[in-house]
């Protein structure tokens, strides 16, 4: 996962850009991948934080593309 971290960091709004009408789609994929990682061993889900199973732990904060963008290696959309 690291290759994308740094692009993510300095150009967030390209990485995780999205149209305002896809935000509760993009809320619901969120809280199904939150609940599916939680019946994952080695992922341990608390209130502002997921520590993955590479021990990394990944903030809770933020729009759902960007949560989403620290938890999961692949992309989950693309736009071209």
């Amino acid at each position: 996962m690291a290759p994308r971290w740094p692009s993510a960091a300095t150009h967030r709004d390209a990485v995780h850009a999205m149209r305002p009408e896809a935000g509760d789609a993009a809320w619901e994929l969120y809280d199904l991948v939150l609940a599916d990682l939680a019946r994952r061993p080695g992922t341990v889900i608390g209130a502002t934080e997921v520590l993955r199973p590479d021990g990394v732990r990944a903030p809770l904060e933020g729009p759902p593309l960007v949560r989403l963008g620290r938890l999961l290696d692949p992309h989950l959309c693309r736009g071209d």
